[in-house]
């Protein structure tokens, strides 16, 4: 992967897969929650979605989309609704609010980095395709 880049498209990359790890690592902090288990999930699910990136930029490179990742404008992305911190525990919902907005602010900067990074280095695809190869990590 990256044979041919530029260094500013492999700088490009550099900075696209450390946010997309923050976001990783972020997103599954809350993964079982309170349990002995709960490093080592967190763990296993940020190196599963980080993996996926990586294969998804994989075939990219190699010049086909994603099979999972087709475009199809008729298709919504699914609507995600923050939970109701209402029914959590009183003395759990100011650290599910503080990871609920940690996880949508990583989640933007990773993507204002992968489009700046597609932009460079897949011109072929618009911003709403790339967004949607990526929305279900």
């Amino acid at each position: 992967m990256g044979q041919g880049w530029t260094p500013q498209q492999r700088a490009l990359f550099d900075k696209v897969y450390r946010s997309f790890s923050s976001y990783a690592e972020v997103s599954h902090e809350m993964d079982c929650f309170g349990g002995t288990a709960q490093a080592a999930c967190a763990i296993e699910g940020a190196n599963a979605d980080t993996e996926e990136f990586t294969r998804r930029i994989e075939v990219l490179a190699s010049g086909q989309v994603p099979k999972d990742a087709r475009v199809n404008r008729m298709e919504k992305s699914p609507a995600v609704s923050p939970p109701d911190l209402a029914e959590f525990p009183p003395d759990e919902r100011e650290w599910y609010r503080k990871s609920r907005d940690a996880s949508i602010a990583a989640r933007a900067v990773f993507e204002r980095d992968l489009l700046v990074f597609a932009a460079a280095v897949f011109p072929q695809y618009s911003r709403h395709q790339v967004r949607v190869m990526f929305r279900h990590l």
